[in-house]
């Protein structure tokens, strides 16, 4: 578009927003989609003295779910609960929901592609700030062990996997990095060994504690959620992943 060539002409569209948003699966929080535009984009800087308010302005008058909307096109829906900061296509959220109502019920993947399509594999370059770990130290900890099934919830991949699983476990620091300020000082005794699933969920909401995260799985066995695909039930431990082992 004429913005990557004239930095006076650039101008928020539809256009590059929906792209946006399509690359990241729908929906995005609007840091992360102002610093995306930014990267393709760098006149931004110079075109608009607030930018990311900018932004969220453009979005807003242009859903239903903002008191700024213009009443024209309902293009984005802020994802509940207001506030999040995510933003999506109501496009597809309404493909979706079309979908999950007359496909999903019992139907194949097939069925699926007639509603709901992305586009993705496009490669982008994007900068983040990482809390550095210490693979030397997760070494140490994960040679200390005497089991190596899950703290948690006693999920062991071994028993799970066969021999792929032997050796695998992710490390959990008891105590967040992102609560550490600058850095601080990680003894092995800090670390925790959690399989995959246990290991999203402590950091899932608010740095869970891992007391109590094992009384969800008590309550979640107590009274198990339905799962809607199958009409069973879902188990906390059934769908563990193998993926690299990391720590967090």
């Amino acid at each position: 578009m004429n913005a990557k060539k004239d930095p006076k002409k650039f101008h928020y569209t539809v256009e590059i927003i929906k792209e946006e948003m399509n690359l990241a699966g729908g929906e995005i929080r609007i840091e992360d989609l102002m610093e995306n535009l930014m990267t393709k984009y760098p006149q931004i800087k110079i075109k608009y003295k607030f930018p990311r308010k900018t932004l969220q302005g453009f979005i807003q008058y242009r859903s239903s779910d903002s008191e700024a909307y213009g009443k024209k096109e309902d293009i984005f829906y802020n994802k509940k609960p207001k506030g999040s900061g995510v933003w999506g296509l109501r496009r597809l959220a309404i493909s979706t929901e079309k979908a999950s109502r007359q496909s999903l019920r019992g139907a194949g993947i097939a069925d699926l592609d007639d509603f709901i399509e992305a586009f993705e594999g496009t490669p982008r370059v994007v900068e983040h700030v990482m809390r550095e770990r210490s693979p030397a130290l997760i070494r140490a900890f994960k040679q200390s062990l005497r089991s190596w099934s899950c703290t948690v919830c006693g999920f062991d991949f071994a028993a799970q996997y066969g021999d792929i699983g032997k050796g695998f476990i992710e490390a959990h620091h008891a105590v967040p990095l992102a609560k550490a300020g600058a850095g601080r000082k990680v003894k092995p005794s800090d670390l925790m060994a959690v399989c995959s699933n246990c290991h999203r969920m402590l950091h899932r909401l608010d740095d869970l504690q891992m007391d109590t995260l094992r009384q969800c799985i008590a309550d979640a066995k107590e009274s198990p959620p339905r799962d809607r695909s199958a009409g069973g039930t879902a188990s906390p431990t059934s769908r563990a992943s193998v993926s690299r082992g990391r720590a967090g």
